[in-house]
């Protein structure tokens, strides 16, 4: 599992069928140290965590694609999306040479 991430179990029960386990996640900003919480399906979790590091290995995006690109970024590196942004600016208009 991601170090910087805490988890707690939830059901989500759905009309006639068994309850599905969803894990409430903290992760936390490993430069503020602020936390993201986040909703995510164990089994779409687990999937995307036992395939890290592999060539082929599913992409974080297909795996949770609910999830939003904020909070797949802080599970990913450890980076909020505040951070992010603050790492990588948008360039402005004055900063954009078109040759």
């Amino acid at each position: 599992m991601v170090s910087n991430v805490t988890r707690s179990n939830k059901l989500w029960p759905r009309l006639g069928q068994p309850p599905l386990v969803a894990n409430k996640l903290w992760a936390t900003c490993n430069l503020c140290k602020g936390q993201t919480e986040m909703m995510v399906n164990i089994n779409d979790y687990a999937a995307w965590e036992d395939d890290r590091g592999k060539p082929e290995g599913l992409l974080i995006q297909d795996a949770m694609p609910y999830l939003t690109a904020d909070e797949r970024e802080v599970l990913i590196s450890g980076t909020c999306g505040e951070c992010f942004d603050k790492m990588f600016p948008e360039p402005s208009d004055s900063e954009i040479s078109v040759d």
